[in-house]
């Protein structure tokens, strides 16, 4: 709530606040199947590491002198194991898939798949902003 007043109340009002930390209960732990607020955090922080490194790749390879509509076909694939065996997609995509694809567990499709849903419109998002697209009004 202090954050909150603070660009109103201006530097004259100053506003101490005490900020506890997490109670162990239901919202922390989970219930009924639903993860608790750890592991929401955990997820979110692992999608943002993949999503960082899909753009960071996707970045060297344009800057590389790749098209960017081709590599975004060859994303759209979402496949670890077909990007990374690919010999026309740019080595820097390449190798990510690869880092991907070795690093599951078995347990689930993570190594399999380059993006969620979410992610992959973040990464257009983030593409058109940094203005390495062309969006449709422009």
């Amino acid at each position: 709530m202090p954050e909150s007043f603070s660009p109103f109340l201006g530097p004259e009002v100053q506003c101490n606040a005490i900020a506890p930390g997490p109670v162990d209960g239901d919202r922390l732990s989970g219930t009924g199947g639903k993860p608790g607020l750890f592991l929401r955090r955990a997820k979110v922080i692992l999608e943002n590491k993949r999503l960082n490194a899909v753009y960071a790749a996707v970045i060297d390879a344009i800057r590389e002198g790749a098209d960017a509509s081709r590599i975004l076909t060859r994303l759209s694939r979402n496949s670890t194991s077909t990007l990374s065996h690919d010999a026309e997609a740019p080595e820097t995509l390449r190798k990510l898939a690869l880092e991907f694809a070795s690093a599951g567990d078995g347990l689930c499709t993570w190594d399999q798949y380059l993006l969620t849903d979410g992610m992959a419109r973040r990464l257009l998002v983030r593409l058109l902003r940094g203005g390495f697209l062309m969006g449709s009004n422009e």
